[in-house]
């Protein structure tokens, strides 16, 4: 038996500045059930994701701040934001899908057959939105693509998986959305993802951090050297993990971050002080340079998409760069200061 839910639209799209695939899968399993208000946006500014900075010293942690505190393995997370939205989710292991292979392959069928698509948090976040041979083969999006790539379960379980992907995803397994529980009230959701904003951006760990203090970290790592005994191919071999991925952030939270806060002040229309955090995200946007890059942003002092190892081996060069990415950081302590503010009144 086979069975394919439609495909309304990519978990991302980067032309569109939606470049977190968590959110992107949780929002496109939320529409597929019918939750038109759950999409992209709503899902990256409920998470955090569009307003926090995120920073890691050790290794790859994902693209937003939501992969980040998912990299320890400790998926409550996803099954909390899941539940702000109405929703029961159950997480199984890897572990016990391998062991209990014919119950949760048949729960899968189950699940697509009832019209719920299934998260997969394995190599990367995916969404089963259909299946082949009774559950044998699995029919997943991921990333931009419209078309689902055939997973064969066998290979799936029994392939191992890359020691960084063992560092950056410790705790792989299925999620599976059950019934919804209740109608939540919108703008509370907004107003609850802007007030946690500041306990966000404090959570920290030797091996990463968020807000300022990532941008803080960001800048200090650069002007203590971090670069300067490293081969051009170390550097452009891993530029993204190493500094290109943190600009991204940097970038999407300064351009898309307006859509949110504006619905957020519309349903709750004594939260006004929005329009200040909008300003300082804009500004934020403007350091790095955005759509028409001025005169002494990231991307006109060699800082941006195209930075070399060259330019941050350099002092004087980089000196330039710590001081906007520290900009930031200051841009992100006013927010706080907003918001801690609005939560005292």
């Amino acid at each position: 038996m086979n069975k394919q839910l439609p495909i309304p639209h990519a978990l991302i799209d980067g032309m569109k500045g939606k470049n977190y695939e968590f959110d992107g899968a949780i929002s496109f399993a939320l529409e597929s059930l019918g939750e038109k208000d759950y999409d992209y946006w709503f899902i990256s500014g409920l998470t955090g994701d569009s307003f926090a900075q995120m920073y890691y010293r050790d290794h790859w942690r994902g693209n937003s701040a939501a992969d980040v505190r998912c990299s320890d393995g400790d998926v409550r997370f996803v099954i909390d934001t899941i539940a702000l939205c109405g929703y029961d989710c159950a997480f199984v292991p890897a572990q016990t899908l391998v062991d209990q292979r014919a119950l949760y392959t048949k729960r899968l069928v189950e699940s697509i057959n009832s019209g719920n698509p299934v998260l997969l948090f394995w190599n990367h976040w995916e969404v089963c939105v259909g299946y082949e041979d009774d559950g044998e083969i699995l029919l997943c999006v991921s990333g931009n693509a419209t078309t689902p790539e055939r997973i064969f379960v066998d290979k799936l379980f029994a392939q191992e998986r890359p020691a960084h992907l063992q560092k950056m995803l410790p705790n792989p397994g299925w999620f599976f959305l059950g019934e919804k529980q209740e109608q939540k009230d919108l703008a509370g959701l907004y107003r609850l993802a802007i007030t946690r904003l500041p306990a966000l951006f404090a959570e920290k760990s030797e091996q990463y951090c968020f807000g300022a203090a990532a941008f803080r970290a960001w800048a200090d790592e650069i002007e203590n050297g971090k670069y300067d005994r490293m081969t051009a191919e170390e550097f452009s071999g891993h530029q993204w993990d190493l500094y290109t991925n943190f600009l991204c952030v940097l970038a999407s939270n300064g351009s898309e971050y307006s859509w949110f806060l504006q619905n957020a002040q519309k349903l709750n229309p004594d939260m006004a002080f929005l329009e200040q955090i909008s300003a300082l995200y804009d500004q934020m946007g403007q350091l790095w340079g955005g759509e028409k890059p001025t005169k002494g942003c990231l991307e006109k002092i060699g800082g941006g998409f195209d930075v070399t190892l060259k330019v941050l081996q350099n002092k004087r060069k980089r000196a330039k760069i710590v001081a906007k990415i520290r900009e930031c950081a200051v841009r992100t302590d006013e927010v706080v200061r907003l918001l801690t503010r609005f939560q005292a009144l």
